[in-house]
């Protein structure tokens, strides 16, 4: 019998967003599981984030070099230097959405242990930025959400935030 526990925390950074729906009834609270110090158990994947309009779309491929940079620092984990899209992953799956099966299937195929995936949507000269990080052996999902204009930014407190959170 497979069980799951899905967590989804909610991290904010780097200028205004729209604050979370308000939740209903009581949640049951877990931490998002740390990384062991050997990078060779933590293979880290980011695709690149979905944008809604062309100019978030250009926005989204920035931000995914900026993760990556990121990523490149962090002696917890091992980066996946590939680009990979959200669109093409969840086409050669048939996901209609980035749901738990997709991401476990796209993290089993990759070999992640780990799983940065989001969106952006342009709101007037800025960008809001929604991203997650998915354990692929927890099934915990962290969210962020922040959003400005300058994207390096965005990228490091994001990165930070979800990748070593403060307990």
């Amino acid at each position: 019998m497979v069980t799951r526990a899905t967590l989804l925390l909610v991290l904010v950074g780097c200028g205004s967003a729209p604050p979370p729906p308000p939740q209903t009834g009581p949640k049951p609270i877990a931490q998002p599981k740390k990384p062991t110090a050997n990078t060779e158990d933590r293979k880290l994947v980011i695709l690149v984030p979905e944008g809604m309009s062309n100019p978030s779309v250009d926005a989204a491929r920035t931000l995914n070099t900026l993760l990556h940079d990121e990523a490149k620092h962090d002696s917890m984990r091992k980066v996946d230097p590939a680009t990979y899209e959200v669109v093409d992953m969840k086409l050669v799956r048939d996901c209609q959405a980035l749901d738990v099966t997709c991401l476990l299937a796209i993290g089993e195929e990759l070999h992640a242990s780990e799983l940065l995936y989001g969106s952006l949507r342009d709101k007037g000269k800025k960008v809001e930025i929604e991203l997650h990080l998915f354990d692929v052996d927890s099934q915990v999902d962290v969210k962020w959400m922040g959003g400005g204009d300058d994207l390096k930014l965005c990228a490091k407190n994001a990165y930070q935030q979800l990748t070593h959170p403060v307990q």
